[in-house]
C-alpha cells in the first residue's frame, strides 16, 4: 500500500474517532428536577446520549461537582439550564429559546420562574404554603396549550420537569382539582414522545370532565309526624304538591332538612369560593436606601433616627434600634435594605415608616445591617428570581404578611441575604452581610 493511501486511512479513521467524539454524549443524572429537564430536552432535541444514572460505578468515579452534566466534545457542562442549552445548541434547535426577543426573554423568565417560585411550592416541607402558587398555574395554563407564544418551548419542558413528582403524587380527587395542570402534563408528555424514552415519567391520566362523586350521607330514617290541631309548622316548600292544590289547614308537614348554608351566610346563591392568598416575598417593597442623615434618638437611647433616600420626593425617617451594634460614624452615607411597606408606627414619640433590614444571631447580641452592593441605586427595588409580584402598598398587620415571610429570610453560608435560598438582587449584584452567615434577616 502506497504512503499516500496509509496517510489517507489513518486521516479518515481520526476524523471518524473525531465525529464519535463530537456525537457520543454523556448525561449524567440524578433524581433532581434539573436532571429531568436535562433527560427531557435530550429527547425532546431528539439528542443521542449515554444517560450515566448516580448509582452506576461510572457516574461515582467520574466525581462531577454539579449534576446534571453533559460531556461532549471534549468538555463538560453543568447546571439543568446549562445543559439543556447547551443540547439544544448542539441539535439546532434553537426554536425552542423563542423566536424573537420578546420570546426569549419570557422563555427565560418561565424557565426561573419554575425552578425558582414553582420549585420552592412542589418541595415546601408545609405543602399547604406551596399550595397557592400551584392553584395559581393550574389557572394560568386553563386557557393555554403552550405556556409561552403557540409552540413547545423551554418554558414548557422545565415547568413539565419541575411538577413532574407533584403530578405523580396526587390522587384522583386532587387531579380533578389540578386538572388544568394534568391537562397541561399529559399534552406534553405526549408531544415529546416520553413513552419509551422516558418511562419514568409517563402518567396515565382519567380527566373526566365531572368531579369525582362523593360517597351519598346517610341519613337518619324520617320519623312519622301526626298532624297537630290548630298549628302549621315546617317549611311548607318540602313537599311539593300540585299547583292549585290547597293544604288543610292545621296539618303539619314533616320537617324540612335544611340546606348548608354557603359561604358568606344566606341561603340564597353559592358564594364564589375566594382563591388563597398567596403569601410571598413579591408582597414585601424591599428597596435600596441610602442613609442622608443619622442620630441618636433624643429621648430612648437604643435608638437612631435616620433620613433615607429611597428615591421618592424626599427622604424617610425610620427609627432603628441599632445603637448597641452599629457605630454612628458607620451609618452615615451607608446603603442599606429597607421595607418599605410596613404600616408606619411611632417609636418613642417619632413615626417610623419603614425598617432598616438587618442579621442577627441566636441570642441577638451581634447584629450587622444588610449592604447592597456599592453601585445600587437609591430607590431601585430588591428582585428574587421567580417571585415578580407587585408588592402591597401597605401591609394590613392583621394578615401577618411580614411575619409569615420573615422567617424564611436568612443569610446563607456566603453571607449572601436569602429569600428561601433565593439572593436579595440588585443591579449592581446581591446584598450581604459582613460575617453572620446562616443567620436570620429581620
Amino acid at each position: 500500500i502506497s504512503s499516500a493511501a496509509r496517510e489517507s486511512d489513518q486521516a479518515s479513521t481520526l476524523h471518524t474517532e473525531y465525529l464519535i467524539n463530537l456525537y457520543n454524549m454523556e448525561l449524567f443524572v440524578d433524581q433532581s428536577a434539573g436532571s429531568a429537564l436535562a433527560r427531557i430536552v435530550a429527547v425532546a432535541t431528539k439528542a443521542t446520549v449515554t444517560v450515566v444514572e448516580s448509582d452506576s460505578d461510572k457516574f461515582k468515579s467520574a466525581n462531577h461537582a454539579q449534576i446534571p452534566t453533559l460531556v461532549h466534545s471534549g468538555k463538560a457542562v453543568s447546571g439543568a439550564v446549562e445543559v439543556a442549552k447547551e443540547l439544544i445548541a448542539a441539535q439546532k434547535a434553537e426554536s425552542l429559546l423563542g423566536a424573537d426577543a420578546k420570546e426569549q426573554k419570557e422563555v427565560t423568565d418561565a424557565v426561573t420562574y419554575a425552578f425558582g417560585e414553582l420549585h420552592t411550592a412542589i418541595t415546601a416541607e408545609d405543602r399547604k404554603r406551596g399550595l397557592p402558587v400551584l392553584h395559581k398555574l393550574n389557572k394560568t395554563i386553563q386557557a393555554v396549550t403552550y405556556y409561552v407564544s403557540n409552540y413547545l418551548t423551554l418554558a414548557d419542558l422545565a415547568i413539565i420537569a419541575v411538577i413532574q413528582s407533584f403530578v405523580a403524587g396526587l390522587n384522583e380527587q386532587d387531579r380533578f382539582a389540578f386538572v388544568n395542570v394534568c391537562r397541561y402534563y399529559d399534552l406534553m408528555q405526549h408531544q415529546i414522545g416520553f413513552a419509551g424514552k422516558l418511562d419514568k415519567y409517563v402518567l396515565t391520566f382519567k380527566l373526566d370532565v365531572t368531579a369525582p362523586e362523593k360517597p351519598p350521607k346517610e341519613e337518619a330514617p324520617k320519623k312519622e309526624q301526626q298532624p297537630k290541631e290548630g298549628k302549621t309548622g315546617g317549611d311548607n316548600k318540602a313537599e311539593q304538591k300540585p299547583k292549585g292544590e290547597q293544604k288543610p289547614k292545621g296539618e303539619q308537614q314533616p320537617p324540612k332538612e335544611k340546606p348548608a348554608k354557603q359561604a358568606g351566610g344566606g341561603g340564597g346563591k353559592q358564594q364564589p369560593k375566594k382563591e388563597e392568598e398567596v403569601v410571598d416575598i413579591s408582597r414585601i417593597d424591599l428597596r435600596v436606601g441610602k442613609i442622608v442623615e443619622c442620630k441618636r434618638h433624643p429621648t430612648a437611647e437604643k435608638l437612631y433616627v435616620e433620613q433615607i433616600d429611597l428615591g421618592e420626593e424626599k427622604p424617610r425617617t425610620i427609627v432603628s434600634g441599632l445603637v448597641q451594634f452599629v457605630p454612628l460614624d458607620q451609618m452615615q452615607g451607608r446603603l442599606v435594605v429597607v421595607v418599605c411597606n410596613l404600616k408606619p408606627a411611632k417609636l418613642q414619640g417619632i413615626e417610623s415608616a419603614g425598617m432598616v433590614l438587618a442579621a442577627s444571631n441566636e441570642d441577638h447580641t451581634k447584629v450587622e445591617v444588610v449592604d447592597p452592593p456599592a453601585g445600587a441605586k437609591a430607590g431601585e427595588r430588591i428582585s428574587f428570581a421567580g417571585y415578580s409580584g407587585t408588592p402591597d402598598d401597605v401591609l394590613n398587620p392583621k394578615k401577618k404578611i411580614f411575619e409569615t415571610v420573615k422567617p424564611d429570610l436568612k443569610s446563607n453560608a456566603e453571607c449572601v441575604a436569602c429569600y428561601k435560598d433565593i439572593p436579595f438582587m440588585t443591579s449592581a449584584g446581591p446584598c450581604k452581610v459582613a460575617t453572620l452567615a446562616n443567620s436570620h434577616l429581620g
